[in-house]
């Protein structure tokens, strides 16, 4: 869908010298962005122009969400934030409860006759911001961001440590995408294609998942998708491969334990839990054994970025999967450290380790590239 929201949160009555009038602010689609703005409306004239980066969006974790734009304009004030997926979490709670939530001001507003100074829309707005309507959200936001629930984007390319051959560089290229089909206030149908591939034709974790069509429902916590497609593994589509069905369950854990921010203003995405369950058929140049022709796996995957510093980030995912095919108990795991060069491209060292998806083979890289995605950019703008 692409529409941007602009979703109006007012704010209740301040003070005398600072009243807030009820304001409403209709959702408008402007291409691809998606926004949430604060409207507060002062009886007093605005007269100085504002620094963006001196906004924020305070939440009752502790952390701050930095506005994209502020505008002033007569008695005023928008405050207009950026969604990503980065900060989606702090808005999607906003829909259940608005306890804790407040906008800062890290810089004076001047009015006609005296200021507000630094801090003061803390103390004025603290626990007074209405709930998100929640079909708004769902209207405009959850059917946008649901392909990226299953599919965040991801661009990943760089070279592979650590091969016998030291005269031999293999490069490799990991890819997520999306697309949407259609939605409604429920529901959700898009493409993805999740893959890997290296120069190293024996790549043990090269693969392709191509899922033409998926169909996803949101709710408050969680999202329930089937997805149908095919998949292969490092010997092609043309020697072998599968067709699969699955059912996926993806929420968030309630639990965010790591915060390695020391201090830096970047909000903090909680782990994603994942547990599928699917059944496959497969073939291959030779003949497949029955095991391989029709199989059914379930797995439990665990994702967790955890943003360092004010410039690193740790990615990491953990999978345990089960099959038919294997009768046996598998695992897989991915780690990446990187340094964030600008607000989408990052230097990253990665591990990976365990038994790849389709084929079951295990395996284990140390690569070194860089990357580009959405998953973890520094609150400030």
């Amino acid at each position: 869908m692409k529409s941007t929201l602009f979703c109006s949160v007012v704010l209740a009555s301040v003070c005398a010298a600072y009243a807030v009038e009820v304001t409403n602010i209709s959702p408008t689609a402007v291409g691809r962005k998606k926004t949430v703005v604060v409207a507060v409306d002062f009886d007093k004239s605005i007269q100085s122009t504002p620094d963006a980066s001196k906004y924020s969006l305070g939440v009752p974790s502790g952390e701050r969400v930095f506005c994209s734009e502020v505008v002033f304009r007569d008695k005023r004030a928008r405050f207009i934030f950026q969604l990503n997926p980065h900060n989606f979490v702090v808005f999607e709670n906003l829909v259940g409860g608005s306890a804790g939530y407040f906008i800062s001001n890290d810089e004076q507003i001047v009015f006609e006759d005296e200021t507000l100074e630094p801090g003061g829309l803390e103390e004025k707005t603290l626990d007074r911001i209405p709930l998100i309507v929640g079909e708004d959200w769902k209207k405009y936001i959850l059917d946008e961001y649901a392909a990226r629930y299953l599919f965040p984007r991801l661009f990943k390319v760089g070279t592979q440590l650590g091969i016998e051959d030291s005269t031999r560089t293999v490069y490799f290229l990991e890819l997520i995408e999306s697309g949407m089909w259609a939605n409604t206030n429920a529901l959700s149908m898009f493409w993805g294609i999740n893959g890997r591939w290296s120069t190293d034709r024996e790549d043990r974790m090269n693969h392709v998942q191509l899922y033409p069509l998926t169909t996803m429902f949101n709710y408050g916590f969680g999202r329930l998708a089937f997805l149908s497609g095919v998949e292969t593994g490092y010997r092609g589509f043309s020697k072998e491969g599968r067709g699969t069905f699955k059912t996926v369950l993806q929420v968030r854990v309630p639990y965010n334990p790591i915060d390695l921010t020391l201090g830096t203003s970047r909000a903090r995405l909680n782990p994603v839990l994942t547990v599928d369950l699917r059944g496959n058929l497969g073939w291959g140049d030779t003949k497949v054994s029955k095991d391989r022709q029709s199989s059914v796996e379930a797995s439990a995957t665990v994702r967790y970025d955890i943003p360092v510093g004010k410039n690193y980030y740790l990615q990491s995912e953990g999978t345990g999967e089960y099959s038919s095919e294997t009768h046996e108990l598998q695992y897989r795991y991915d780690v990446s450290l990187g340094y964030i060069a600008d607000g989408s491209i990052r230097i990253m060292a990665q591990y990976k380790q365990g038994h790849q998806e389709v084929t079951h083979m295990f395996d284990k890289k140390l690569l070194l590239g860089f990357a580009m995605d959405v998953l973890n950019q520094t609150a400030a703008p």
